[in-house]
This record gives C-alpha cells, sequence and structure tokens, in this order.
C-alpha cells in the first residue's frame, strides 16, 4: 500500500529545502527534483524504522 506524505519546499540561498511536516525533519537538494527525491528517501527510511516501532502509526497529514 502506498501512501502520500506533504512535502512543504522552500528556496534557501544555496539549496532547495524540503520539510516533511509528519515526520519532522528537512532534506535539501540542489534543484526541486533532488529535494524532491532527497525527501522520498528519507520518508521511505524514517517510515520503515517508524513502522518497525509503532505499528499502528497513524496515516499521513490529510491535505486540503
Amino acid at each position: 500500500m502506498k501512501k502520500v506524505y506533504p512535502v512543504i519546499l522552500s528556496q534557501e540561498e544555496k539549496f532547495i529545502v524540503a520539510y516533511v511536516s509528519d515526520f519532522e525533519f528537512n532534506t535539501q537538494g540542489t534543484v526541486i527534483v533532488d529535494a524532491i527525491e532527497m525527501a522520498r528517501d528519507a520518508i521511505r527510511g524514517v517510515g520503515i524504522d517508524i513502522l518497525q516501532i509503532f505499528p499502528s502509526f497513524s496515516a499521513p497529514t490529510a491535505v486540503v
């Protein structure tokens, strides 16, 4: 099953920062595509760890 977690992208001085609010972490890339890929990789890693520790981890935040 796939889940979608919202990511907020913001342009900083040298990088594009990707903030993943459901996991409360930032990652970055030099261009938008890199920032999105870094966020995706981090979500996979963090998500796997959290699900192993907390199998009933809540669903992604709804985006309105």
